[in-house]
Order: C-alpha cells, then sequence, then structure tokens
C-alpha cells in the first residue's frame, strides 16, 4: 500500500492509501498531465514570440490558424523568411525544406534518417527557435 496526498484548490489536504497497481497508474497520469503541461507552454512562448513579431510588423493574424509557423509562413514576406533559411547550418535548411516546401512527414524523415521521430521533432524545435529569433531581431 502506498499514500497519496492530495492538495485541493482550496489548500485542503487529504491523504488516502491505495494499492500499489493503483499508485503507479496515478503516477503514470501525473506525469503524463506534466508533459502535456510543458508542452502547452513551450507552444505559448514560440506562439507568442510569433505574435509579437507580427503585432510588431502591423501584420493582421485575426484570420490566421493557431499553428505559429503556418502564420509565420502566411505573413511574413517570402524574401525575409528566405533570408532568415539561409542563415540556418546546411542541414537545419535541409529539414526545413523537407517538412514544410516538399511535405514530407517527420516520421518519415525519421525513417529514412534511421532516427527516431523524435529526434526529428527536437531538430525542428531548435529550428522553430532559430528563426523566431531571426526573424524578430530583424535578421
Amino acid at each position: 500500500m502506498k499514500t497519496i496526498t492530495y492538495t485541493f484548490c482550496d489548500d485542503t489536504v487529504t491523504e488516502c492509501e491505495v494499492d500499489d497497481d493503483l499508485y503507479a497508474v496515478i503516477l503514470e497520469t501525473e506525469q503524463y498531465e506534466r508533459r502535456l503541461c510543458w508542452r502547452d507552454a513551450k507552444h505559448r512562448f514560440l506562439v507568442d514570440g510569433v505574435e509579437s513579431f507580427l503585432e510588431k510588423n502591423d501584420i493582421d493574424i485575426e484570420d490566421s490558424g493557431s499553428d505559429p509557423m503556418q502564420i509565420l509562413i502566411r505573413h511574413y514576406a517570402v524574401a525575409e523568411l528566405r533570408d532568415a533559411i539561409l542563415q540556418l547550418p546546411q542541414k537545419q535548411r535541409w529539414l526545413i525544406n523537407r517538412v514544410f516546401f516538399d511535405g514530407v512527414r517527420p516520421l518519415d524523415i525519421a525513417l529514412a534518417e534511421n532516427i527516431s521521430k523524435q529526434a526529428v521533432n527536437n531538430r525542428l524545435n531548435k529550428i522553430y527557435q532559430k528563426l523566431r529569433n531571426i526573424l524578430l531581431k530583424g535578421g
């Protein structure tokens, strides 16, 4: 038996004992919830940066979708975006071209490169951050 402690929003604390199987499920659920919160925070950070850039450049975002890279691609001048992409290292340029311009799924890239899909997603996140910084600084 394990003891689980619950803290409610009114700061009351309750403890209860659960068997080991239920305890494992509760821990797994809490870990999953933390991962979702982390992903949401990361997404909000990227969206906030893109929105700040769009507002700074008087670009209307009211009719835009929710995906930050799609907003950026749709509203940013093609020449400036191309210049920002050209500032990336060759491997990063290749990956961004494959995903956004050739329409190749990250999973397909992972299989072709013999790496995990998560590794591809991590690389894309680094690229997004670099592009965000380049574009917000104006090149």
